[in-house]
């Protein structure tokens, strides 16, 4: 609160690679069994793909407040 430390950083990339790839998935970017199609969101608008990334951050903890 007043600049003091508070712990350690400890980085933790394979975290991130999972909310990556979730995503990936999700947005159909990876081929194969269990994936959505890869054409899933061709059909979705700019502004509806930012609110469905928006979303799926929240829902993963991210954040996902938007610009």
């Amino acid at each position: 609160r007043k600049g003091a430390p508070t712990g350690t950083y400890s980085y933790q990339g394979s975290v991130a690679l999972k909310a990556l790839e979730l995503l990936g998935r999700e947005f159909g970017m990876f081929g194969g069994r269990g994936a959505p199609a890869p054409d899933a969101t061709a059909a979705m608008s700019d502004a509806g793909l930012e609110e469905r990334a928006v979303r799926l951050a929240r829902e993963l903890g991210l954040g996902g407040g938007g610009a």
